[in-house]
């Protein structure tokens, strides 16, 4: 089983945490595949803490792609990539929990728990992302998409 395979499982949780709109976690806004097909690319292209910072910039965006940092994050403890933070796998349960928290702050507080993972090991943490997002996006393909901005016609 390669590595993609293994992290399957996980991204399917992770999604259905912290990335599913509805009550039955079958749905997720259409806008997520665009953003996670788009993470690889931008890591190659920019490098590794300017697209985190990218995606950390909550509510910006349409489908709030600072939900996929959360999701990350979960998905490399999950797999035992890095140890569990107390205090991050905290604030992920508590975003789990209520996905209308104020994002800036918990977002904020996720990547500044990147940047001291990035500066221990930088290379680990790039591949173990690139991975972590290549499942996601495999598992992404799972879920209905769900286009949350179309106009309601009165």
């Amino acid at each position: 089983m390669n590595k993609i395979e293994k992290l399957l499982p996980y991204s399917l949780k992770a999604a259905q945490r912290f990335i599913t709109i509805d009550e039955g976690k079958l749905s997720v806004p259409k806008q997520f595949k665009g953003y996670i097909s788009s993470f690889g690319a931008s890591v190659i292209q920019s490098g590794l803490m300017p697209t985190l910072a990218f995606y950390s910039d909550a509510k910006k965006a349409k489908g709030d792609r600072s939900l996929l940092v959360p999701a990350l994050i979960d998905i490399l403890f999950q797999n035992e990539s890095y140890p569990i933070d107390i205090e991050v796998q905290k604030k992920l349960d508590d975003l789990d929990k209520d996905k209308e928290k104020d994002m800036k702050q918990i977002v904020h507080y996720f990547f500044a728990w990147l940047l001291e993972a990035n500066s221990e090991n930088p290379q680990k943490l790039r591949k173990e992302l690139m991975d972590a997002s290549i499942a996601l996006k495999l598992a992404l393909r799972t879920f209905r998409e769900v286009d949350n901005d179309k106009k309601k016609k009165s």
